[in-house]
Order: structure tokens, then sequence, then C-alpha cells
């Protein structure tokens, strides 16, 4: 594949903490309760807290709260902060960071988006004789996580079954078209249709799924061509059916579309929500890959006037988060040609005859 790419190996573990905490202000964590899950106590006053710590400018919002993103450079309150009826945290910002990003800037994970179960004397396991008494209780675990989100993963499931029930052959051939893919591309991503108000109108469906193959949540895209997500789901990964079959470089595309575009190319690829979305469900994903095959985070040709570069920048900073938690080589790399993304990367190869169907 001839691609421009670029080789990164993460910073060290060490560099990452010091550069987080000079961010933070110096700010001891470890010697206080602050960030901490505790029995009891709710998650989004736990997220409330933090955010105020970090002097992000916390408000309420009709039931819910606004917020400067950590994430970004926020002048404008752009993070919106919410519990819902179940007593997880949703969050959603507004210029488009994931909620991946934010937990990693408060040094949370997603398992802090779940209550932490309450434990009485009479149900709690004593340790064995000999043996020292584990904390693990003061912290919700990976299974009491999973637990909690498997009737929202069956949510999810079956809104995507539904939607491809009701998408019908001419959508998915128009939208093929509109997109410059091939329609098998589409199907393999589970696309569907959510239907409007009036038959004319409607959403197409693109599920978004957690390093486990798990359906978290939903995307849309209208036929203009504008996107949006469903509410209380969460950003994952796109995941073609029969991605990990594909020889070669394993790519990672941003987006739907250009991961559809990727597979039409019959090449290994999967996509993240964003240009920094998806690292922590892409390490679950990806780890069992051996070392010799090779991982490549493609970037969108997007430079600005100003000089920023949001698809390059985005594209690095992936690749050196998943360097650091996979322990291995990660590369990322811009599209040849300087074609914007994948998907008029394709539409070059097609108009020059490179590509056969």
């Amino acid at each position: 594949m001839n691609y421009n790419k670029k080789r990164v190996g993460g910073q060290p573990k060490d560099d990452q903490r010091k550069t987080r905490k000079r961010r933070r202000g110096d700010y001891d964590y470890a010697s206080t309760n602050l960030g901490r899950a505790v029995a009891g106590q709710k998650p989004v006053d736990r997220i409330l807290e933090l955010l105020a710590h970090l002097n992000c400018k916390v408000s309420q919002s009709g039931d819910g709260w606004i917020a400067q993103c950590p994430a970004h450079a926020d002048s404008n309150p752009s993070l919106s902060v919410a519990e819902a009826s179940d007593g997880r945290v949703l969050l959603n910002c507004f210029v488009g960071c994931t909620p991946e990003d934010i937990l990693e800037e408060l040094d949370l994970t997603f398992q802090d988006l779940f209550p932490v179960p309450e434990r009485t004397p009479a149900t709690r396991q004593q340790p064995p004789i000999g043996k020292p008494a584990s904390n693990r209780s003061q912290s919700p675990s990976r299974e009491t996580s999973q637990k909690a989100a498997a009737p929202l993963n069956k949510k999810w499931a079956a809104l995507t079954l539904k939607y491809q029930e009701e998408i019908s052959p001419k959508k998915r051939e128009h939208l093929a078209e509109q997109l410059g893919v091939r329609r098998k591309d589409l199907e393999a991503l589970r696309i569907g249709w959510k239907s409007g108000r009036t038959p004319d109108t409607g959403l197409y469906t693109f599920p978004e799924h957690d390093g486990s193959g798990h359906v978290i949540g939903i995307a849309t895209r209208a036929e203009d061509g504008s996107k949006g997500f469903l509410k209380d789901g969460h950003r994952g990964l796109y995941l073609p059916k029969g991605w990990d079959k594909r020889p070669g470089a394993i790519l990672i595309a941003e987006g739907a579309t250009d991961t559809a575009a990727l597979a039409t190319m019959k090449l290994a690829g999967i996509g993240r929500p964003s240009a920094t979305g998806g690292v922590e469900f892409l390490a679950d994903l990806l780890s069992p890959i051996s070392e010799k095959r090779p991982i490549v985070v493609l970037a969108e040709f997007d430079p600005k006037p100003d000089g920023s570069w949001p698809g390059r920048d985005g594209a690095e900073k992936v690749a050196n988060k998943l360097a650091q938690k996979l322990d291995r080589e990660i590369n990322w790399g811009l599209m040849p040609n300087k074609s914007m993304d994948v998907r008029e990367w394709l539409a070059q190869r097609q108009q020059e005859g490179d590509y056969d169907d």
C-alpha cells in the first residue's frame, strides 16, 4: 500500500504522567478521594467535582449541567453533563470531543460513568485466612461494569436490527452510489434506516461498537450528508463484517463512510468515530494482533489557513496513545496524492483505472 506513513513509538508512561500532572496544576490526586469511585456516591457528582477542580466553569443548565470541555481549548462552555434515569452519566461535547477523550482528561474510565453497587456487611465476602483483604470493592470491577452495560448493549443491538430491517434495497443502492462505494460494503457495516415523520424524511444509521464488538450507539447520516448520533449512546468503532479476514496492514479510518471505502478497495479497514476518538476500544480490539502485522491510523488531509491540521494531529495522537497501550509500533499516514480522505482516494483510483471491482 503506497501511503505516506510516520512511525511512532509512544510517549514513555512516566513522561505521560508528568505531562498530565503539569496540566492539572501539580495537584496530588492520589492523596485525596477526589475522582475515586465510592459506593453510594453518584457518578455525576464525582465528575462535576473533577470538572470544577479543573476550573471548567460548571453551571446548571435545565436538568443537567454545562461546562468547559477539558479535552480541548474551550473558551465557550460546550460540554453537556446529564444524569440518566439509571444513574449513569451522559457526556456530550458539542465541538466533537468523544466521551473517551473527556474521561482521559479526568483520569477516569467508562466504568466511572456507572454507579458503584452498594455492598452491605451481610453480603461482603471475608478474605481467606492468611490473605490480606482486597480493596477492590472501592471501585467497580470490569465484570460489574459489563453487567451494568449489558441491557444497554441489547437495546442498541435491537435497534440496529430494527433499522436494518427498515432500509430498502433502493435506499442502500442510492447511498452506495452517492458515496462511491459498493452496496455490499455498506451492508457489512450493518447500515439501516430510521424513518422520519414523512416518507421522504429519515436517517441512515450506522452502529458503533466497543472493543468486544458489542453495539453501544448509533450514528446517523441524513440525505444531505449531515451527521448526528442517537441520544444516550456512546461513541465507538465501525467494524465491517469480515474486516479481520482481509490480508495486509490494518487501516484505521475516520468515520463510517471512509471505513466502507476501505472495504470497497478490499483493504483490512476499521473506523474510529472522530480524529482523536476510539483509542480505548481500539486497544481492546487490536491487542490480539501480532506485532508483525502493521497497524496504520489514517489522517484526513485537512490543513487549515491558520496552520492547524486536525486530521493529521488527531491521527498522530491516536497512534501515540495506541503505541503506549499496546506496547508496540503503530504507524499513522496521509492518503496518497493529497487525497482529503479515503473516499476521495478511492475516487482517484477509480478515475485512474487503478482499481478493479
